[in-house]
């Protein structure tokens, strides 16, 4: 059984970072990954802006992905990276999970506006 990514990143210390697969694809070929970075007691959780990067920024981009974060308690940067920041303590792998959902989910919205 493989160790979850809370117990893997109690062994980083204080500081560490880790990309986690998925078994989400924006496209075929093109996977949906999760930067986890741990300060202190403190952890990112982001799509690093790959949705985004993929997608590119038309017209109206930021108000879309604004209204997806807002609905799913996440943020979106202005570099368009979707992300949340939580304390030690909370589900690492669902918070996870649910950004690479919420990724994928921006990736579409935004093909979606250029069409």
């Amino acid at each position: 059984m493989s160790q979850s990514l809370q117990e893997r990143a109690a062994g980083w210390g204080e500081h560490g970072a880790e990309t986690v697969a998925t078994t989400l694809e924006y496209l075929p070929g093109e996977p949906v990954t999760v930067r986890v970075r741990k300060r202190g007691i403190r952890y990112d959780i982001s799509d690093d802006g790959r949705a985004l990067a993929l997608a590119g920024k038309p017209r109206g981009w930021h108000a879309v992905v604004e209204r997806l974060c807002i609905e799913q308690g996440m943020n979106v940067a202005r570099d368009g990276r979707v992300w949340v920041l939580v304390s030690q303590g909370r589900d690492l792998d669902d918070l996870a999970a649910r950004i690479a959902e919420l990724s994928a989910e921006v990736y579409d919205a935004v093909l979606d506006l250029e069409g």
